[in-house]
């Protein structure tokens, strides 16, 4: 009898230990397709479509202004995530041009990523790089 309880309690660790495991690795795959889809967004010059990543209630840049900017190159430098997984970090160097001005220009993009646990999503801050 108590080998069967013996054996139930690992049984039933080695379960809680995994569904932490699937958990995490949800969370992670969950990041690099949000990480995909928001360099995609920038990537094509899709503004409006990248600052609905940030943190909602965060203010928003002038999306109007960025009608005029033309990103060129999207390059990810640097990538780190926490143990946790609820916080990830990227340091993103962008080329980019004003339409108008036609001058060539770049910019380091140092991306915060926290997983918001109330809307199951990853969220950014700063929204956009600053241009």
């Amino acid at each position: 009898m108590i080998y069967l309880a013996h054996r139930f309690l690992i049984l039933l660790a080695s379960l809680l230990l995994l569904s932490g495991c699937f958990a995490t690795l949800g969370k992670l795959n969950q990041l690099e397709n949000t990480l995909r889809a928001y360099e995609g967004a920038i990537r094509w010059s899709e503004f409006e479509l990248a600052n609905g990543f940030g943190v909602p209630g965060d203010p928003s840049p002038d999306l109007a202004r960025l009608n005029d900017i033309a990103v060129t190159a999207y390059e990810v430098k640097a990538s780190t995530t926490s143990k946790d997984t609820l916080e990830a970090r990227q340091t993103v160097v962008i080329d980019y041009y004003d339409k108008h001005s036609i001058t060539q220009k770049t910019v380091t993009y140092q991306q915060q990523w926290h997983y918001d646990e109330n809307q199951k999503r990853w969220v950014v801050q700063p929204n956009l790089p600053d241009f």
